[in-house]
């Protein structure tokens, strides 16, 4: 089974604002808050992995083991 990674989006919008919400889009909630005419959007969004070489002949080095991983 693949591990899948995600990050929260939330939102606050005006009550009947229009929001681009990705088809790949989990939990969608919508919730009112405190003050009238407003809510929150939240979501969470799959993101991928994004490797980065030093772009040398070789490709890369040993010393890439020790880059961050970027996710996107």
């Amino acid at each position: 089974m693949n591990e899948r990674n995600y990050r929260v989006v939330s939102e606050v919008r005006s009550n009947g604002d229009l929001l681009d919400v990705p088809s790949d889009a989990h939990d969608v909630t919508i919730e009112p808050l405190g003050q009238p005419g407003l809510v929150r959007v939240t979501y969470l969004s799959p993101v991928r992995e994004i490797e980065f070489t030093d772009g040398g002949e070789d490709g890369g080095t040993d010393a890439d083991d020790d880059r961050p991983t970027y996710l996107a």
